[in-house]
């Protein structure tokens, strides 16, 4: 086939289609190959040619395999053998929204991304290791999720059917995006043969425990109020399953979110033992991770605070630390929040230095 038939034979709305870029109502999108924050690629379809009028950019105009080879940036004949891959496939119609997005292929797309600079820097900064957990990173590959870290949302089958995004800006209320109609879980469903499965508040917080590689299940709820029902299914479908841990954040929305959560995990399996990590105030999962050694994982695992009781006023404010301990030895707890209160310090190996982590369980063997 010549390459004056491959330009005739595939149009560059294929060619955008597969590279999951969306044109505006005067064929417009962001340039995908500089930081564009407003439409500065024009798409010609009558011609299947582009042009980016942006002065930042170098792209300049070309046609479906110059589009192409800057895609994938390869050869002019890489490109080409590409272009006839594409050759007849179907025109999407947008306005009929038909399209089935290729989750899979789009996140190969964006863990190819992870090598941009700016992208490694955040990563160090939250002490994500692209190479033990599966991320990626969203330029301006796809219409949405722009700039943001990719986290892939998994089906029981472990197919790819969403996805989670956390902007490398990290604006205050513009942090944390989700497609709409969302569904799938993070990391993954459970295994079925799962014994202990850890709950963490948010996806980051579970992708820190990946990194660990514990002998223990994770999974992320979706904030503090994001135990969906589909994470209620695939709790409830684990046989094996002997106890379910919370690692919520160290504050008063972490705890409140134990406390509602604990009865509908105790009715979905109502043999499993409950517990709970006491995540020290104003730390979360990733913080503890960026300034701490991993050791404070398995210290604050090991002591896990189990709750035998469904009440939810687990951490009442009210109760002074000898209250708390009595209720203790009548049953309602192994153990309590107070362990974790002023009396005494428990002194942890940090990345920078000493860090004072707040444990009173060294008091009762002086």
């Amino acid at each position: 086939m010549e390459i004056q038939d491959i330009k005739t034979q595939l149009s560059i709305t294929v060619v955008l289609v597969h590279y999951y870029l969306t044109t505006d109502r005067s064929d417009r999108l962001c340039c995908p190959w500089h930081n564009d924050k407003t439409p500065s690629l024009q798409i010609y379809p009558k011609t299947n040619t582009w042009t980016c009028f942006s002065s930042s950019c170098n792209a300049g105009s070309g046609d479906q395999i110059d589009f192409i080879m800057k895609m994938e940036n390869c050869t002019k004949h890489e490109a080409i053998m590409k272009a006839k891959d594409l050759i007849g496939r179907e025109i999407i119609n947008k306005k009929t929204n038909s399209l089935k997005t290729d989750y899979n292929q789009l996140f190969s797309q964006f863990k190819r991304n992870i090598k941009s600079e700016k992208v490694k820097q955040y990563l160090d900064s939250r002490n994500l290791n692209h190479k033990q957990i599966e991320i990626g990173y969203n330029a301006n590959t796809w219409s949405y999720l722009k700039h943001c870290i990719i986290f892939p949302l998994r089906n029981p089958t472990n197919e790819i059917v969403s996805f989670y995004g956390r902007s490398i800006y990290d604006k205050e209320n513009a942090k944390h995006f989700y497609l709409k109609n969302r569904s799938g879980l993070y990391p993954s469903y459970p295994k079925e043969e799962t014994k202990t499965l850890i709950l963490t508040e948010a996806i980051v917080d579970a992708a820190s425990l990946l990194q660990l590689n514990l002998e223990m299940e994770v999974l992320a709820m979706y904030g503090t109020n994001g135990l969906t029902e589909e994470h209620t299914e695939a709790v409830s479908q684990l046989k094996y399953l002997e106890e379910i841990i919370f690692f919520m954040d160290g504050d008063e929305p972490g705890r409140k979110a134990i406390e509602k959560w604990t009865p509908v995990i105790k009715e979905l399996q109502p043999k499993v033992k409950i517990s709970y990590v006491a995540t020290p105030e104003g730390e979360d999962v990733n913080s503890l991770s960026k300034s701490h050694e991993s050791d404070i994982f398995t210290h604050l695992l090991g002591n896990r605070i189990e709750i035998q009781t469904a009440q939810q006023d687990l951490f009442s404010s009210s109760e002074s630390s000898i209250e708390k301990r009595k209720v203790a030895e009548n049953g309602r707890f192994v153990k309590q929040q107070s362990d974790f209160d002023s009396s005494n310090q428990r002194t942890y190996t940090t990345k920078a230095r000493q860090q004072n982590i707040i444990s009173k369980e060294e008091s009762r063997m002086d």
